[in-house]
């Protein structure tokens, strides 16, 4: 007797969601994806910077998570081959500095002791991979492995290729109960109809604690906001002319295709959309002093993506309830194939 495809549920189809979903498909179970907005990546994906990288996390302060960024690059080269190169072309790295000589120095020597594919650049070494640039900086470490990635894109293009290994993805459709029968869960409620599952995943940044709070014991999952500030395009000879991903003491920034730069900027809960303008304003300006072709480009919109912030990142089966599976940790992006492949793995189990 054929033994039936597990039944399970991903509650979200942002990056953790989408990814989750592709990998449950990829291994042959019957997985149902739901989405209470009206598109994949509605929510803290859609202003997500897009930056894959373990250049930003302090090897010695947070090891385990330094090591899950290092093997992101194999995810997503693995998951680039398996698609046919559709999540992403050629890439450049990124270049950061901080400072002073003496701090970026000891940048380098951090990462490269903890086995961060890096290089010291030199200020000629700076020039030639940041031509536009007018002041250079006395030493910047080259990330060569980074990538820069479009959120939106890469959450279409991996839902697509789930639905294309027959993931039921259902939009405007919320969640409502998690129907829990004696330590599993037994089904869901969505839209008033009752569907019997095998396994529930949820992946719903910030809003998954609504979907959690009745049915098991977890810390807050805290909101760290983050403003993606886009501009206008850059035309002419200088667009396409900053290839790496650019991070320095002021900025963080970078091209986003067609001459348009994104900035990210960490924020404040709760700003009115007018000191949001002026924070975007502010960016661009520090931008603009060390790259002044900027000075042509406007602040065309800044959104603020709520980070799912837990005390600890929730990832893998509940501790109390058996077939119930969590996606939920910053930074997700970069995380997102780990953690997807771990939930597999589990109800495989």
């Amino acid at each position: 007797m054929q033994r039936s495809l597990p039944k399970v549920v991903v509650i979200g189809a942002g990056i953790m969601g989408a990814t989750t979903a592709f990998y449950l498909a990829e291994s042959g179970m019957d997985v149902t994806l739901f989405e209470a907005q009206n598109k994949c990546g509605s929510g803290v994906t859609r202003h997500s910077f897009g930056w894959i990288n373990s250049i930003n996390i302090d090897p010695h302060a947070s090891p385990e998570l330094y090591r899950l960024a290092q093997r992101s690059f194999e995810h997503y080269q693995a998951l680039n081959e398996m698609l046919g190169g559709m999540l992403y072309g050629h890439q450049y790295g990124s270049i950061f500095w901080r400072k002073s000589f003496e701090e970026t120095k000891s940048l380098y020597e951090l990462h490269a002791n903890a086995g961060g594919h890096v290089k010291l650049l030199g200020p000629d070494e700076f020039k030639k991979k940041v031509s536009l640039a007018q002041q250079v900086p006395g030493c910047a470490v080259f990330s060569t492995r980074d990538l820069a990635l479009d959120p939106i894109h890469v959450t279409k293009t991996l839902l697509g290729a789930a639905k294309s290994r027959g993931v039921n993805a259902v939009y405007e459709y919320d969640v409502t109960r998690l129907d829990v029968r004696s330590g599993k869960i037994a089904g869901v409620m969505v839209a008033g109809r009752y569907q019997n599952v095998d396994a529930v995943i949820v992946a719903a940044g910030t809003q998954s604690q609504q979907f959690l709070k009745d049915v098991t014991s977890i810390p807050q999952i805290k909101a760290s906001p983050a403003a993606l500030i886009k501009t206008s395009a850059i035309k002419g000879k200088y667009q396409g002319g900053i290839k790496p991903i650019i991070r320095g003491p002021d900025f963080e920034m970078r091209e986003v295709g067609n001459g348009q730069l994104a900035f990210a900027e960490s924020v404040q809960a709760g700003q009115s959309e007018a000191d949001l303008v002026k924070v975007g304003e502010n960016t661009l300006q520090r931008a603009s002093e060390m790259f002044p072709h900027l000075n042509e480009a406007r602040v065309q919109s800044v959104g603020i993506g709520n980070r799912p912030w837990p005390e600890n990142p929730l990832v893998g089966r509940a501790t109390d309830i058996e077939n119930l599976y969590l996606a939920v940790m910053h930074p997700g992006f970069i995380a997102a194939p780990e953690v997807a492949m771990i939930i597999t793995a589990q109800i495989q189990e």
